[in-house]
């Protein structure tokens, strides 16, 4: 085997190659499964503030200018975001908290 690698890739020390894929691929998994667990915690946020895209403004959950949005226009704020920082505006109506946590 060994010989076969060496006289395909011409490498001599083919052991180091193939423990430099291992590593690297080793790598990609682990910060697959990370992005994953912060991923899944981000979505386990409850949603506090709808947006409406196309007009920049941001609601509470109740508020009675949301039934005129389509759905297709919605944008979801979680605790974690801001969405003054996003460039929305409050809503005027539902009069939403300038900041939340």
């Amino acid at each position: 085997m060994a010989t076969i690698i060496t006289i395909i890739f011409g490498i001599k020390y083919w052991y180091i190659v193939v423990g430099v894929f291992v590593l690297i691929i080793t790598l990609m998994i682990i910060g697959s499964v990370r992005r994953k667990k912060r991923r899944a915690a981000y979505l386990a946020q409850p949603v506090v503030m709808y947006g409406v895209a196309t007009s920049k403004t941001y609601h509470r959950k109740d508020c009675r200018t949301l039934a005129n949005v389509s759905k297709d226009h919605m944008v979801f704020f979680r605790e974690s975001d801001n969405p003054e920082r996003a460039g929305y505006r409050p809503c005027g109506t539902c009069k939403p908290p300038r900041t939340f946590q």
